[in-house]
């Protein structure tokens, strides 16, 4: 059996010693008037005492003690312990008002569903706030607001035009995000001149389609860059972000849309800003719905993701020599082609069908990630 110690802990209720006091007195049917005649007590002081308006002193309680019959020290001990149960619900209460207080402004800020999804929230606000600011890495609320404010500047990020994006979703997953990453350690330095290998490894791990996402993170790790999947929740309509953090980038993909060749793209998505845009020390997420330099950044690593996946001159000579094929003929076209150059089919139709606008071919081939 266990054995707990309840030393520190804090009681729902201090009860004060009077109340022992009272259920003695009851116990022995013996009256107030007569416990004070054999104490000396006066009265009314007595009568206070029982009714926790006054604190018993050590001599009350050698007093009480002896007429009673019980250790001199017993009742004094009680009153002690009173006055640190009321101590420690003083300052209980105290803390759980000011988590309180504090959890009111956060929870305009953050998803509280995500969070819960992800176990950062529990059944305890103070251990709540305590994690949220973990997860953003501050200490504070002060902390906390001025981070907030300062969001916009941190980082960019890619998010669909076509779709709503909850802004309180978005914030609460990408520090997830970032608080994760920071909890993972590599050895091995990043290098981009490895990128291009990086890509090539990849590459392999698609056309072969087992196993991918550990392949890929392993793939990842060996090269010095972090590599998550965090679902989202939510109004969060991005496949990943990228950014640096330490030593290393850190590469995350939502799988929102969970084939292989999205998967396959959104990855080498995320590789062509870490080739392209992110230099160590800078954090960056793109949003596409804003003009200029945001918009050439995604442009650069959709170029990018489309190149390394399939070379531009390969694409080039295939979509020539399939231009006057039928889409609904395409299909032996598409897998000689994969197999001729070692790619997943699905990654082939996958770019035919948006480049031709041909979205009919969907279950042609495997698009499961496995």
């Amino acid at each position: 059996m266990a054995n707990f110690d309840f030393s520190g802990t804090t009681p729902f209720e201090a009860i004060h010693v009077g109340s022992y006091i009272k259920d003695e007195l009851e116990a022995r049917n013996m009256q107030q008037k007569e416990l004070a005649k054999l104490t000396g007590i006066h009265t009314s002081v007595l009568n206070d005492i029982i009714k926790g308006k006054r604190d018993l002193t050590a001599e009350h309680s050698v007093l009480i003690g002896k007429a009673l019959g019980i250790d001199e020290a017993f009742f004094y001990d009680l009153q002690k312990q009173y006055d640190l149960d009321r101590a420690r619900l003083s300052e209980r209460v105290a803390q759980q008002a000011a988590a309180i207080a504090i959890w009111n402004i956060l929870k305009d800020f953050i998803s509280e569903k995500f969070f819960k999804k992800v176990g950062v929230i529990t059944s305890d606000i103070k251990i709540d706030v305590e994690n949220i600011f973990k997860v953003f890495g501050v200490n504070n609320l002060d902390d906390f607001l001025v981070l907030k404010e300062q969001e916009a500047r941190l980082v960019y990020y890619k998010k669909s035009a076509m779709l709503a994006t909850n802004e309180k979703d978005l914030f609460s997953w990408k520090y997830y995000c970032m608080y994760l990453a920071k909890q993972r350690m590599l050895e091995k330095a990043f290098d981009k001149s490895n990128i291009t290998t990086v890509c090539n490894e990849l590459n392999t791990i698609f056309a072969e389609n087992q196993d991918v996402i550990e392949r890929t993170k392993e793939t990842c790790t060996n090269y010095g860059i972090k590599f998550l999947i965090v679902k989202k929740e939510g109004q969060v309509p991005i496949d990943g972000m990228s950014f640096w953090q330490g030593d290393n980038p850190t590469i995350v993909l939502t799988l929102r849309r969970a084939t292989i060749d999205n998967f396959a793209f959104a990855i080498m998505h995320e590789l062509g800003h870490l080739q392209l845009h992110l230099d160590e020390g800078e954090k960056l997420f793109i949003n596409v719905q804003e003009e200029g330099l945001s918009n050439r950044y995604e442009y650069e690593a959709d170029d990018f993701a489309k190149n390394h996946l399939i070379p531009a001159e390969k694409w080039r000579l295939f979509s020539q020599t399939t231009k006057n094929i039928s889409p609904y003929q395409i299909k032996p076209y598409i897998m000689r082609f994969a197999e001729e150059n070692g790619i997943n089919p699905q990654i082939v139709s996958g770019r035919y069908m948006h480049e031709a606008h041909f979205y009919k071919m969907s279950s042609t081939f495997t698009k499961s990630i496995n």
